[in-house]
């Protein structure tokens, strides 16, 4: 979904792009749902649904557009300028929170190898748990390497890809495959 996500925007792929506005406005809106109880007739968020969709789509659209679209790019600048100081961060749900927290924990790697166990503990690898994926350390950052860092990093790929994980172009990651 991630990489749907990051084509649609690389590539302007508008029908991605709408279909990704109403699973972001699905979740807004159910976000907003005690709120409509107490404060919203059925037919006034019948009216702020379609408001919610089209901003998104909006922001989606201007965000996949800003680096060859000089209206665009205004947009997105003048909206960031927009955000109020006294704004919060955004939070996940409660609910949301615990799936990342429990996923998080799950998903730190056991490797079958103990020379990728050992990578792992020297630092040399990186679990990234925003990206949920693991991140070889750059070579010449290595820790208690002796020798050619370009063999020891490409050792490191190997093991990695014999393991079933496979290298992210795009995102410069590993990834296990699925």
């Amino acid at each position: 979904m991630k990489r749907l996500f990051l084509a649609a925007l690389q590539t302007n792929n508008q029908s991605a792009l709408k279909e990704i506005s109403k699973l972001i406005a699905h979740v807004v809106r159910d976000n907003m749902e005690d709120f409509h109880l107490q404060h919203l007739s059925d037919n006034q968020m019948k009216e702020l649904n379609p408001l919610i969709r089209n901003g998104i789509y909006d922001a989606l659209t201007a965000l996949a557009n800003c680096d060859t679209n000089s209206f665009c790019k205004d947009f997105i600048s003048w909206h960031a300028r927009g955000i109020p100081d006294y704004w919060e961060d955004p939070e996940l749900i409660p609910r949301v929170q615990k799936a990342m927290a429990r996923q998080t924990k799950d998903s730190i790697p056991r490797f079958k190898s103990d020379f990728l166990n050992e990578q792992y503990r020297l630092g040399n690898l990186i679990y990234n748990s925003d990206k949920r994926c693991i991140e070889i350390r750059p070579s010449f950052l290595f820790n208690n390497s002796v020798g050619d860092n370009r063999k020891l990093r490409n050792k490191i790929s190997a093991y990695l890809r014999k393991e079933g994980f496979s290298f992210d172009e795009l995102l410069q990651d590993y990834r296990m495959k699925v």
